[in-house]
């Protein structure tokens, strides 16, 4: 890390920073993620602050499971139950309120997972539009024409209050209808765990082309939360300041157990593949 000057030394690349341990460039400017280009002997941690271990170069601070899966428990540590998570010293995704049987072994992740249900075929794609866009436009055009000309014209016997609410607003709700189950077919839920680059992608997209996306760090993740069915699922974290997100899985969850068993669907066994994938606790209610 860092710009070499003509005597072969670094220079660092923000004046508020420094060359420390091993010509590592170190100070607030370092990026958050500088450990993952970083190629030297394992950073000397000094403390534990949330889920990170302070060291001494850098940015000043590694997630705890990346430090852990490339350097080993670091002398003097290891003691915390986020230390244990990723060393293998105890079952720590399993307890009488995860969902989760005995007969499950608690297996730390090592490879990144890509969740997401095969985009619709073209074939199925056309079948799909033929069957509800017409429904969408006429009746959803019918009902938004129906509530202005209800409104514009109060005292005609077919506007007003009575053209309005009893012939506008169906027509509408059926036109969201129909533009719903379109939308549920063609546009998929995909989650990304990158274990290698401590992140979660979340993206919707149509044909396998994202248009919508958000990532989170996976170190931050704590725990996924699902009702007693498994089909309403969330992933609850906190980041390093103590700000506290959620990603909603329950669109991935699903698609992807109805698509194994659309008479049967095992939501619960794909959160709980989630979850461990991620590793972190599954919550049940």
């Amino acid at each position: 890390m860092g710009r070499g000057n003509g005597d072969g030394d670094h220079d660092p690349i923000s004046e508020d920073n420094w060359i420390g341990p091993d010509g590592t460039e170190s100070g607030p400017g370092v990026p958050e993620d500088w450990y993952l280009t970083y190629d030297g002997p394992a950073p000397v941690v000094e403390g534990i602050y949330d889920l990170n271990y302070a060291v001494d170069r850098g940015n000043g601070a590694i997630p705890i499971e990346f430090y852990i899966k490339k350097y080993g428990v670091p002398e003097g540590f290891g003691e915390t139950d986020q230390e244990k998570q990723w060393s293998g010293g105890q079952a720590w995704w399993k307890g009488s309120d995860s969902g989760v049987g005995d007969a499950d072994e608690a297996v730390p992740p090592t490879l990144d997972r890509d969740f997401s249900d095969d985009p619709i075929s073209v074939v199925g794609f056309f079948a799909l539009s033929l069957f509800t866009v017409p429904g969408t436009l006429l009746f959803g055009g019918a009902g938004v024409g129906i509530m202005i000309f209800s409104i514009m014209n109060p005292n005609h016997e077919d506007g007003g209050l009575v053209g309005f609410v009893c012939m506008g607003i169906p027509c509408v709700f059926a036109g969201l209808i129909s533009f719903l189950i379109w939308w549920s077919g063609v546009i998929k839920e995909r989650l990304r765990v990158q274990h290698s680059k401590d992140r979660l992608v979340f993206q919707a997209s149509f044909f396998g082309l994202g248009f919508l996306s958000e990532k989170r760090r996976l170190s931050e993740a704590v725990y996924l939360g699902t009702d007693k069915d498994g089909d309403h699922a969330i992933i609850y974290g906190r980041s390093s300041e103590g700000v506290e997100w959620e990603l909603d899985m329950s669109g991935a969850v699903t698609e992807l157990a109805e698509s194994e068993n659309p008479y049967d669907p095992p939501y619960k066994k794909w959160a709980r593949e989630i979850a461990k994938a991620i590793g972190i606790e599954l919550r049940a209610k």
